[in-house]
């Protein structure tokens, strides 16, 4: 090879025109992944999550999807929904129809919509014969049940379990949608719910047809797993313990004499590939799925009733402003329950998060011709793409310069940090695209991300480079700007192949010996990176329907015998700016975590975190819509109500909400 092959080769940054313009820069990366994966190009198809034009009604929405077969589909479900907004008279102007739906990658855009995100791309064939409905949804009269139904999105969901029967032996769930991102392996057996487009929907009916079958619970996971996930998918109930099971049964889970056991469960299970990589590309449009799932799945069965859905999963990073993907679709599913229950409570509750030690935030405050240098350190064993965000105030993007340079040696890129224009720069290898600096739109800030491909590969595709990307932004104005930087998660969850490595930030000033760890790990308060802001991607949305849970340990020292856990996120917003309340995730130092149901009947585990604190209040919350102490709270933007929240805890809340801990403990 020639010296100038060589230097044709070597690794480089280069600005390109940005490839569909209409695809946000999260989904536009995985669409070059998808692109280059052979077996999925042919049939590649995205979600879309909209919002319907102002100019349009439901009514043109549905004719329109019914005359462009060939490019969108969507669940029957959603075509429920709409058919129920189409109906609906007396809509507020500050209440938008939302809605989902699979689009070709070069359909996104519609005058009958505006984007609000766009999931990664899948594989999906159009599905024949056009889009079909199911149960009307209408607002619902009549006296409020004091029986509550509990919904939950996790992952591992041991539906068999005889926590989660009722006093005949058959099962609490009504419906239960087990998702899958693929087309189905095979016959995961009796299954007459109706088509989700994504893994299978089970009924009631199927459940209780494998209850009685006289076949083992094993047995049954196994055929279900092996039909729907075929043998490359982790089988998440094929193992002795689940997250999913251990939440529901903190939730819910009873004997079958408890009043508990006569509570409903409307269950949707996650993608074993959206739990395998958690930085949100996947997860979060999944979790908005599920809820607009439950939610419709809710409003078509009989009666009014409290609905109370647990979410003990999470990303990270994001604005935390309330204008994401997931804040903005838990906001219009309460309202959207609200009317069309007539009025009934909902309650979502939410982990708030275990990444408190993690360095994964900074923050600094420029003065002009300052600049500020960390470093963004990536593992080489990570299978998985790893993601930096930087944001500073709206419209001041173009005051600050990044100087990025990869830990390879290649020349550093040197660009504003936000051009807001339809450019990325790409960091070029022999191989393809390694690394991607992009702008990404945003309500209440200017926004860049830096985007980095896996570290390690068992195929071809590109690498990024790991090790330290060194960081270093200028404020080239006149004025002093605050600067945020967060790393997007990238761990992997236990009993998954091990493919995410979570990267992190460094500096000098974030290296200070921790006597509670005894490592050189405690973050200055004078240095940038900070342990405030690791909380939960969604904490942005005030809510008095939302409950933030935070995770507590037992200390017999601390002055009211507890302490926020050694992992327990700490808020960092100006509005809210902390967990609502809290509950134990662990028993105390030498006892971690809390034990509660595994997969199969009789079975226990004993698992840890902020995932195990927010169930316990989700089980205070049906307890009180069974004493019918539960109030509808539909106003957004305002406060949980006090004497809610003395309710939940048992005793007043404190007058000022602990970052960690919020107004107060649970502990029993």
């Amino acid at each position: 090879m020639t010296t100038k092959e060589q230097g044709d080769e070597a690794p480089r940054w280069r600005g390109d025109e940005r490839t569909l313009p209409n695809i946000p820069a999260e989904a536009r990366w995985a669409l070059i992944e998808a692109e280059q994966n052979s077996r999925l190009k042919k049939v590649l198809m995205v979600p879309v999550f909209a919002e319907l034009a102002t100019d349009r009604t439901p009514e043109d929405l549905i004719r329109f999807l019914e005359e462009h077969p060939d490019q969108y589909d969507l669940p029957d479900h959603v075509m429920d929904r709409l058919a129920a907004e189409a109906a609906r008279k007396d809509r507020p102007a500050d209440d938008p129809v939302v809605f989902t739906l699979l689009s070709l990658p070069d359909s996104v855009d519609s005058a009958f919509w505006t984007v609000i995100a766009v999931g990664p791309p899948q594989a999906r064939a159009l599905r024949p014969g056009g889009f079909t409905r199911g149960r009307p949804i209408a607002v619902k009269t009549g006296k409020l049940s004091k029986t509550p139904v509990m919904g939950i999105i996790d992952d591992s969901i041991g539906f068999l379990h005889h926590r989660f029967r009722r006093l005949d032996g058959l099962s609490r769930f009504q419906h239960l949608w087990l998702m899958h991102s693929d087309t189905l392996a095979g016959n995961p057996g009796p299954v007459s719910g109706p088509p989700v487009l994504f893994g299978v929907e089970l009924t009631k009916g199927d459940i209780d047809t494998r209850l009685t079958s006289g076949r083992s619970e094993m047995a049954l996971y196994r055929q279900v797993n092996s039909g729907i996930f075929g043998a490359a998918s982790r089988h998440g109930t094929a193992f002795h313990a689940g997250h999913g099971s251990h939440v529901l049964d903190l939730a819910c889970g009873a004997t079958a004499t408890e009043a508990m056991a006569e509570v409903p469960i409307l269950g949707v299970q996650l993608s074993p590939n959206s739990i395998g990589e958690t930085s949100g590309s996947l997860l979060d449009p999944d979790i908005v799925r599920g809820l607009d799932w439950i939610i419709t799945r809710a409003l078509q069965m009989p009666g009014r009733f409290p609905l109370i859905i647990n979410l003990s999963l999470g990303a990270l990073a994001g604005p935390q402003d309330g204008t994401s993907l997931v804040e903005r679709w838990i906001r219009s599913e309460i309202t959207r329950y609200h009317h069309f229950s007539g009025k009934a409570p909902i309650r979502i509750v939410v982990a708030y998060g275990n990444a408190w030690r993690a360095r994964l935030v900074a923050e600094a405050d420029l003065k002009p011709g300052e600049s500020v240098t960390l470093d963004w350190c990536l593992l080489p064993d990570d299978a998985t793409k790893s993601v930096l965000e930087l944001r500073c105030a709206k419209g001041r993007g173009g005051q600050i310069d990044l100087d990025l340079s990869p830990p390879d040696g290649a020349a550093p890129l040197s660009r504003p940090l936000f051009r807001n224009a339809p450019l990325v720069d790409r960091y070029i290898t022999p191989r393809g695209i390694a690394a991607e600096v992009s702008d990404a739109i945003e309500a209440g800030f200017d926004t860049a991300l830096v985007t980095v491909a896996p570290t390690v590969r068992f195929d071809l595709r590109p690498l990024g480079p790991a090790g330290r990307w060194n960081v270093r932004l200028t404020n080239t104005g006149q004025k002093t700007e605050h600067l945020i930087l967060k790393v997007q998660r990238d761990d992997t969850p236990g009993g998954y192949r091990r493919n995410g490595r979570q990267s992190w930030l460094d500096h000098p000033a974030a290296s200070g010996f921790e006597p509670a760890t005894r490592a050189y790990s405690l973050p200055a308060a004078t240095g940038p990176v900070t342990r405030r802001g690791s909380e939960v991607s969604y904490a942005g949305l005030m809510h008095p329907s939302a409950y933030f849970v935070g995770a507590a340990r037992p200390d017999p020292r601390a002055q009211n015998g507890r302490l926020p856990a050694h992992y327990a996120s700490e808020g960092s917003l100006p509005n809210p700016a902390a967990a609502t309340v809290s509950a134990l995730g662990d028993q105390g130092e030498a006892l971690r975590g809390l034990r509660a149901a595994g997969n199969l009947t009789g079975s226990t585990a004993r698992l840890s975190g902020s995932s195990m604190a927010a169930p316990q209040i989700a089980r205070r919350l049906l307890g009180l819509a069974m004493n019918g102490n539960l109030a509808a709270q539909p106003v957004p933007n305002t406060p949980h109500d006090p004497a809610e929240i003395a309710l939940v805890l048992g005793t007043a809340p404190a007058p000022v909400a602990d970052a960690q801990l919020g107004k107060g403990t649970v502990v029993a």
